[in-house]
């Protein structure tokens, strides 16, 4: 990575980028890669792109769109991607690396000047926790029964907990 990362032009320099490969939006970009943590996506942009520059992006578009939902899942399944690639349970430290994707994913760009979206977050970690996931569960999309099933009962659909949500 180079020193140029967070130079003042990151923004159009990732806009860009995107374009380049036929991409319309960060979300267009992120949905050609599914299956892949932030790191990857950010160095097939470049050397001078960072993977926080890429979840800033992606959270400010999904909440222009009205849509910070589809974001949070698709920020968690690309943290456990990158930080718990063996699965859940599996591995030494593997509660450490759980310490590390609940934090990484908490400390994701918020959409909202209030607490209510890392309340909702924090809301689905413990019903994700609590759902106690099989041994070398990793999920490869927002589709995955279990996340799905924790973000039901941590940030349920009924558009109370977040202004300018949408289901998804």
């Amino acid at each position: 990575m180079t020193n140029d990362v967070w130079s003042e032009d990151w923004e159009k320099r990732m806009e860009s980028r995107l374009h380049s490969l036929g991409c319309r939006s960060i979300a267009d970009y992120m949905g050609m890669f599914s299956d892949e943590p932030y790191s990857v996506l950010a160095k097939r942009l470049g050397d001078d792109v960072a993977p926080m520059q890429l979840m800033s992006l992606q959270y400010r578009e999904a909440a222009a769109q009205g849509q910070p939902i589809v974001a949070a899942k698709d920020s968690l399944v690309r943290i456990l991607l990158d930080l718990n690639k063996r699965g859940w349970n599996v591995g030494l430290h593997w509660k450490r690396r759980r310490v590390d994707v609940h934090v990484e994913w908490l400390n994701t760009p918020p959409m909202h000047d209030d607490l209510k979206f890392e309340k909702q977050k924090e809301k689905v970690w413990q019903a994700l926790l609590q759902s106690n996931p099989p041994d070398g569960w990793i999920p490869t999309s927002i589709q995955d029964p279990i996340l799905k099933a924790a973000f039901e009962k941590g940030w349920p659909h009924n558009g109370s907990e977040m202004k300018g949500r949408t289901t998804d």
